[in-house]
């Protein structure tokens, strides 16, 4: 092949594949860049339309936003180290462990993503509550158990790492199953023991997935509404039921605005982390 014909091949080839990429390019700048750019916009304008950063200057130098943003990144962070820690343990006892139980678990981790979210607060808070189902459970038993979890940072990591650990064992799982298991059995024939064969084997084969469901959960849990606007405290509040109040309860949209351009910057930056983890290429292959 000429070099012509090569260069000619090349370039069909690359407006071949730039046109399948064009439509969901155009549905991510439709729901994506173009309502933060818009949002961006409203945040940098006075009420007379002129430039002002006053809303940024007012999110962080003000006591309520910027504890509300500390409270936000704080049950980020928790929330995403504890679902990692609990799914990948579900995803290798999944994968690696044959057996009715594991079967079960499995099937239930799929089982609870087609149930309502709002109705699995519902339950988690009557039972949970000061006066809910395990309140009474043990009143018959003589003890006064209160759980105390409602309406307190705690509870709230609960409640979200109760409903991501099954998505992100789900993510994570799905990388193991592609691990051979005969690479397990030779790393066993030779010697290693469980930590050898995890830490040299089974992790730098999925911890690109496992970096994928943490940063899913990030985003998950900085834009999330329902558990904290139900089950969440008053004060310090998360930035999504914080930015819902600024826009529906004291009719400030250019605020609330400001806050989603904060928000958005928070998500990126766990994007922006996968992206660069994607693009390096794997030293020990």
């Amino acid at each position: 092949m000429d070099a012509k014909k090569w260069r000619e091949r090349q370039l069909k080839e690359s407006t071949l594949g730039l046109g399948m990429m064009l439509p969901s390019f155009g549905v991510m700048l439709l729901i994506v860049f173009f309502p933060i750019g818009e949002a961006f916009i409203t945040s940098v304008k006075d009420s007379q339309g002129q430039f002002t950063l006053t809303y940024y200057r007012q999110i962080f130098n003000d006591p309520y936003y910027s504890t509300n943003i500390f409270f936000t990144l704080r049950i980020m962070i928790f929330t995403m180290v504890l679902t990692l820690i609990f799914s990948y343990l579900i995803a290798l006892y999944t994968t690696f462990v044959k057996s009715t139980l594991s079967r079960a678990v499995g099937l239930l981790c799929i089982f609870t993503r087609f149930v309502p979210g709002i109705a699995v607060v519902y339950g988690l808070m009557t039972i949970l509550k000061d006066t809910g189902t395990l309140n009474r459970f043990f009143a018959q038993l003589g003890s006064n158990f209160d759980p105390g979890l409602l309406y307190t940072a705690p509870g709230l990591i609960f409640l979200n790492v109760w409903f991501n650990v099954p998505f992100a064992a789900m993510i994570i799982g799905s990388s193991l199953v592609t691990i051979n298991p005969s690479l397990l059995e030779s790393a066993r024939d030779v010697g290693a023991g469980f930590r050898g064969i995890f830490f040299e084997l089974v992790w730098p084969l999925s911890y690109k997935a496992a970096l994928l469901a943490a940063v899913l959960v990030l985003m998950n849990t900085a834009s999330a509404f329902t558990i904290p606007f139900l089950a969440g405290p008053n004060f310090p509040k998360m930035l999504g039921v914080a930015l819902y109040q600024e826009f529906k309860v004291f009719y400030n949209p250019a605020m609330a605005c400001a806050l989603s351009v904060v928000m958005f910057a928070i998500s990126s930056l766990g994007g922006f982390v996968y992206i660069y983890v994607q693009m390096k290429k794997d030293v020990w292959r």
